[in-house]
């Protein structure tokens, strides 16, 4: 899972830039508040020392993109940018974006929500961070898989048959013995 990713002193570039949807954010960006988890269910016992831990599957990783902008030239370029993140209202969810950056890189992190942006001008900097939730939707649960061939057995009793391709073979493949239909006279000693 985990891909390469240059040493921040060999590409500082790509440590301070970060693509979404595609489009490489003006200023500096940086990644922030990492977080990678998973869902765990803890039970202790009343009265006892420690616990029993079970492991409850995947979360997505939450984290923050920090956009510093200082120059008349980003400003304008985020001002054409800046509409294309902030959905409209509307019942459709917004789609997942492409995120590139080599701290999410590194654990396979390619693609995220933007659940919020939280403009902030500062002294003579403005700072935009996108609190980002890792896309990671949950597998559909396909139906129960049933074997389309029930398996059935003769009956000793009547001498009924299997339908064909229902059984009647041996784990090799082959097919199984037929027992002979009893007879419907009773032997007597």
């Amino acid at each position: 899972m985990p891909a390469t990713a240059p040493f921040w002193n060999d590409d500082p570039e790509s440590w301070d830039t970060v693509i979404v949807s595609g489009v490489r954010l003006p200023g500096l960006a940086r990644i922030e508040g990492l977080e990678l988890a998973s869902k765990w269910d803890v039970k202790e016992a009343p009265g006892t020392d420690g616990a029993t831990e079970t492991y409850q599957g995947y979360t997505p990783a939450s984290f923050q993109i920090v956009l510093r902008i200082w120059d008349r030239a980003q400003w304008v370029e985020w001002l054409a940018l800046a509409p294309r993140f902030r959905p409209r209202p509307g019942r459709s969810s917004p789609d997942p974006v492409d995120v590139v950056h080599p701290d999410l890189a590194i654990w396979g992190i390619s693609r995220a929500i933007i659940r919020k942006l939280k403009p902030k001008k500062i002294d003579d900097f403005y700072d935009v961070a996108f609190d980002m939730l890792e896309f990671f939707p949950q597998p559909k649960k396909t139906a129960a898989s049933t074997s389309s061939a029930t398996k059935s057995f003769w009956n000793a009793l009547d001498g009924s048959k299997p339908a064909a391709g229902s059984g009647g073979t041996r784990r090799d493949g082959s097919p199984a013995a037929l027992p002979t239909k009893p007879s419907s006279k009773l032997a007597r000693p």
